[in-house]
């Protein structure tokens, strides 16, 4: 993990990679509190999820894909 925080609070880009060194899931918060878009990616690069948080829930498009690039599935929060 590669995080950054102010105080004892998470705030800022979260990141977290593979054994490999490649890039697994970027978060951002603000406050501890998850805020803005996320994307976790598949061990090849592709993107697994994509999705948003607003003060700390999903809020909009959360989407699910396969690892060829299609779309597996949406939900909307």
């Amino acid at each position: 993990f590669i995080y950054e925080c102010v105080g004892q609070e998470k705030d800022g880009r979260e990141e977290l990679y593979y054994p490999s060194g490649k890039l697994n899931r970027i978060r951002n918060w603000n406050n501890g509190r998850l805020e803005g878009e996320m994307i976790i990616y598949y061990n090849t690069g592709n993107i697994y999820i994509q999705g948003n948080y607003e003060n700390g829930k999903l809020s909009g498009d959360y989407t699910v894909y396969r690892e060829n690039g299609k779309i597996l599935t949406i939900k909307h929060y």
